[in-house]
């Protein structure tokens, strides 16, 4: 943070920044109106008006005729509500408060965990005019308000997949000297920085280095390692983390009592499962879910439905048939959930989390299941456990994910899908190679034996020894003979 310096000459700040406004007009007018969110949220509440910095009355009667998006109406509008970030908000509240901000932060993650919204933040917070430091961003005060509905000119947002160039950059850089017009300081916030061309990340680097102290720049990507070092280097760095499960089912549940629908059926951990992380996936998912509702329950078998996804119970019947070598209940079964509408990568993604989930519980028997499953079909569960060995499920898993890319390049997907799992069946009741190898060096032994008759037992355990230290020497050989002899062996040299 900078001291009070900036606030003297305050006059030529803003005809300064009024001229710096109207140089970029052409640049930023459009990447402004991306952080009007929480402004179309108020909005389609009240059925306002804004006034745009330009000095045109727009009515927002028609853009709120549609219903805004779930993930940009419920889009955090204060530190306290951001989610699964906790180390990170902690940081940035803290050095707001502590004036221990750094001119320069990058934000990366996956997608949906809040890149961009902490971005926002940041910026509202350091302008804000609120007398508590605890309360920034108010959301009350003129900046925080201009902020919110896209009209503030000292935020500036830019989205680098669409500016990509170097003639962009300078032109940032050419309106970074000016003073900030309407508030405090100065914001860039780049989104999806890694998309800048190198030439633009060059440009870039002096000014970044040495920004003027009424300069920030605030930088979100979902790939950091398409960065330069040289940019990384200058910036504080915040890794965020996907969501959990947990997180996502409680936001989505509080959702629903705020907008008056339920979820039933497992619904909403079938949507924090599909999410993988990312709450922007949950509510879009969820929002269009609630497109097809008429009584305000999003039910479970309908929300399967639409996604093309397996019920859990089905899984674990696919999984029982699979270990069992049914094989005409295998097809049977495929051909039934494919033709009511699942994907079959879907299926055979579904058919990797329920494998792992038995893995796991040969491990810990408390291990939670990846989807919704009834009591009958966990104690169907825990009989695979006690009754398929580990090793076996670790290679059905293998075959299962080697099968993955077939599906994708088939032209008929279910032909594809009932091939790779009549290979996994096929697979499965293969001897392992070690186990070759010790049927192989068995009947060695056996062969030998009738020659070594007259040996005594001394000299029986020093050959014995000696056979086995040179086991590892035999290997390759005998590897290769146990290929010969049973070329649709699986190769594996630990596999049980």
């Amino acid at each position: 943070m900078v001291s009070d310096k900036q606030t003297t000459g305050k006059t030529e700040a803003v005809s300064q920044g009024a001229v710096s406004q109207g140089e970029g007009a052409s640049l930023f007018s459009s990447s402004q109106g991306s952080q009007g969110d929480e402004g179309l949220r108020l909005a389609d509440k009240e059925q306002s008006s804004v006034r745009h910095d330009d000095g045109r009355s727009h009515g927002v009667q028609a853009a709120s005729s549609m219903r805004l998006a779930l993930a940009r109406r419920y889009r955090p509008a204060r530190f306290e509500d951001v989610l699964g970030q906790d180390v990170t908000v902690r940081i940035l509240r803290h050095a707001l408060s502590s004036q221990r901000l750094g001119h320069a932060l990058l934000f990366a993650g996956p997608r949906g965990t809040g890149k961009t919204t902490l971005a926002r933040l940041v910026a509202r917070a350091v302008n804000c005019t609120s007398l508590k430091e605890e309360e920034k961003p108010c959301g009350r005060c003129a900046s925080c308000l201009a902020a919110q509905e896209g009209r503030h000119f000292d935020i500036l947002e830019i989205d680098a997949a669409s500016h990509t160039g170097v003639d962009m950059m300078r032109d940032v850089i050419e309106q970074v000297p000016y003073h900030p017009v309407q508030g405090t300081f100065k914001f860039c916030i780049i989104d999806e920085v890694h998309m800048l061309s190198k030439a633009a990340f060059n440009a870039l680097l002096k000014t970044l280095e040495e920004p003027p102290p009424h300069a920030f720049f605030l930088f979100a990507t979902t790939e950091a390692s398409k960065i330069p070092l040289t940019v990384l280097s200058r910036c504080q760095r915040f890794d965020l983390n996907r969501l959990t499960s947990e997180d996502i089912v409680k936001h989505i549940e509080e959702i629903g009592v705020k907008e008056g629908f339920t979820l039933d059926g497992g619904a909403s951990v079938l949507i924090a499962r599909h999410a993988q992380g990312s709450m922007r996936d949950a509510l879009s998912l969820l929002d269009a879910a609630l497109a097809g509702v008429h009584d305000g329950v999003v039910r479970g078998d309908a929300l399967r439905a639409m996604i093309g996804v397996a019920d859990g119970e089905d899984i674990i019947a696919l999984l029982e048939n699979l270990f069992k070598g049914n094989v005409e209940d295998v097809l049977q079964h495929i051909r039934a959930l494919y033709h009511q509408g699942s994907d079959a990568h879907a299926l055979l993604s579904s058919l990797l989390d329920g494998c792992y989930w038995l893995t796991i519980l040969t491990i810990d028997r408390q291990a939670e299941p990846p989807f919704p499953l009834g009591d009958s079909a966990k104690k169907r569960a825990q009989d695979i456990v006690e009754h398929v060995k580990r090793g076996k499920m670790m290679r059905l898993w293998q075959m299962v994910m080697a099968g993955y890319n077939d599906i994708r390049l088939a032209p008929n997907p279910l032909h594809a899908l009932e091939i790779v799992l009549l290979r996994v069946m096929h697979g499965l009741y293969l001897p392992t190679l070690d186990a070759m190898i010790d049927t192989m060096s068995l009947d060695g032994a056996q062969d030998k034996s009738h020659a070594d008759g007259d040996k005594t037992t001394h000299e029986r355990q020093h050959e014995t020894q000696k056979g086995v230290s040179s086991r590892e020497e035999q290997t390759p050989a005998l590897l290769e003979k146990a290929q010969a002899v049973f070329p649709d062996a699986v190769v594996t040299r630990h596999g049980t």
